[in-house]
């Protein structure tokens, strides 16, 4: 999933700002782990591809709503 992160990124905001940002959500990950003294457990690439789906959905909700539409599922 950090691969998938790192390649949305890449295609919004270049390769520079996609290295910083998936730098940065590793030195988070790495911090925890050593903060709380657990392993790494990564999040199920369904999971989060679901959930990406989902964030997706609710931004075009809320963007038709602004523009007084629908979205109508087909």
């Amino acid at each position: 999933w950090l691969g998938d992160f790192y390649r949305r990124q890449k295609s919004k905001n270049g390769p520079l700002m996609a290295t910083k940002a998936t730098a940065r959500k590793l030195a988070v990950i790495f911090y925890q782990m050593v903060k709380k003294k657990e392993g790494f457990v990564p999040i199920p690439i369904t999971e989060y591809t679901e959930e990406l789906k989902q964030r997706k959905l609710r931004y075009l909700q809320k963007q038709a709503m602004k523009l007084d539409m629908v979205l109508v599922e087909s």
